[in-house]
């Protein structure tokens, strides 16, 4: 009587189901282990900001020569609160009206009518208006009603005229905070905003 004595064979399937228990276990440990990526959405919004910023800048060449000068806020001094800072948006409202012609309330000028904006421009309006048809995420609206030009960050643009302390340039001063934190700063006098390391992630024209 003979023996066998070759080896027993594995069951078949075996080295497939290893295979997947394998598998298995090192997802677990993936999925224990590694933590979503957070996504910066900062680089977006700094260049939609520093596009609205030529766009800006490029009108306020057209209403120099329409009006023989830059315009002048009417209320500079106006303020809001942008996630929890306050901040001046007397600028940013005539922005808006000297660019898209809609309404001259936040404009100082002796021509002024004193009329408000309404969101819509007339056929009296539309004469003045050197760009009526500014992107939708430049223009905010206020709870009181009033509209303002606002950056990437949804923060109203500062703008001071040229000609006075305040001012660096000759012509205008134009900028946006950039992506500061809720803890920074703000600054809008001449000495502070010459000091580069307080205004290194602003874009300005300066």
């Amino acid at each position: 009587m003979s023996v066998d004595s070759s080896p027993p064979c594995p069951e078949k399937g075996f080295p497939a189901l290893k295979w997947l228990v394998g598998l298995a276990f090192i997802g677990l440990l993936a999925g224990l282990t590694l933590r979503p990526i957070p996504i910066s959405h900062a680089p977006s919004k700094r260049n939609r900001s520093v596009a609205a910023h030529a766009v800006i800048k490029s009108g306020l060449e057209q209403y120099l020569e329409e009006h023989g000068q830059y315009p002048t806020p009417a209320h500079p001094d106006a303020m809001m609160k942008v996630s929890g800072k306050d901040i001046r948006v007397g600028a940013a409202r005539m922005l808006y009206q000297a660019l898209t012609g809609d309404g001259d309330s936040e404009i100082k000028s002796a021509s002024a009518t004193g009329n408000a904006s309404d969101g819509k421009i007339s056929e009296e309006e539309a004469k003045h208006s050197i760009n009526s048809n500014l992107p939708k995420n430049m223009v905010a609206t206020s709870s009181e009603g009033y509209r303002y030009l606002v950056d990437g960050w949804g923060r109203p643009f500062q703008y001071i005229k040229g000609g006075t302390e305040d001012a660096i340039n000759p012509t205008f001063d134009l900028w946006t905070f950039g992506d500061i934190g809720s803890q920074d700063p703000l600054f809008y006098d001449a000495e502070t905003r010459r000091k580069d390391e307080a205004i290194a992630r602003w874009i300005r024209n300066w």
